[in-house]
């Protein structure tokens, strides 16, 4: 879903694919990073962590707040290119 109406079941999603998406795909996240809903940012965080076991430094007052969908995102992709999580 990708309408603000949808925003529950937007959430949800996001839940489930930063608790289960695989170190291999820990790319796939990055768009979550830029999504509009602050709740969506927190969860693409968390399964960046999880998969590769760091915050960059950013806590949940960071994702929560606008400069998350542009520093934010850019700081995870430039760490993803430069080392990947393992397979």
């Amino acid at each position: 879903p990708s309408g603000a109406g949808d925003r529950p079941r937007r959430r949800a999603a996001a839940r489930v694919l930063s608790d289960l998406a695989p170190a291999k795909q820990a790319v796939d996240l990055l768009p979550l990073l830029r999504d509009f809903d602050a709740q969506v940012r927190l969860s693409g965080a968390a399964g960046l962590k999880r998969l590769t076991g760091e915050d960059l430094g950013k806590d949940d007052a960071f994702w929560s707040g606008d400069k998350a969908a542009t520093e934010g995102w850019k700081a995870w992709d430039e760490r993803l290119r430069k080392s990947p999580p393992p397979k």
